[in-house]
């Protein structure tokens, strides 16, 4: 009974040390998907930006035409305070422009940071199940051979 008793401590030491390396392993490939995850995020984030900024860029070319339409319909001349109008929607357009570009960084630092703590969780989790299973053969290894010591198994 007693080579029984030792080959089921042996065989669950080894199960257990291995699902513990198995844990860890899987934790940190998930992490790394969800770090590749937050990197393609920050490709969207530019493909949106160059969304964005063509549709403002048409959003302002029709303001711009529609004003010279507007203007042209009622007589009144390019000059003047009518610039003044033009070069405050040239303002308007570019510090709408500069907002998008901020928000853009702001996303992709975000995404950034996230990739590399995805990473790092995922490390650490590797590392602990690797500790874990050494934690496990060691201190059930060590009963195991106590065990099969004292039966004299060997």
């Amino acid at each position: 009974m007693s080579k029984v008793v030792f080959a089921m401590m042996a065989a669950g030491t080894a199960m257990s040390a291995y699902s513990a390396y198995q844990q860890g392993k899987m934790q940190r490939d998930l992490n790394e998907y969800n770090a590749k995850i937050a990197e393609n995020n920050k490709i969207l984030a530019d493909q949106q930006y160059e969304i964005d900024h063509k549709e403002h860029q048409k959003r302002y070319r029709r303001l711009l035409g529609n004003q010279r339409v507007s203007y042209a319909k009622a007589g009144v001349t390019m000059e003047g305070s009518v610039i003044d109008v033009v070069e405050d929607s040239a303002i308007a357009s570019n510090w709408e422009i500069q907002k998008m570009k901020y928000n853009r960084d702001v996303k992709k630092a975000g995404y950034t940071a996230s990739a590399a703590k995805s990473r790092f969780v995922g490390q650490s989790a590797y590392w602990a199940g690797k500790m874990n299973a050494a934690g496990t053969l060691l201190t059930s290894g060590t009963e195991t051979y106590n065990y099969g010591k004292s039966e004299g198994l060997y």
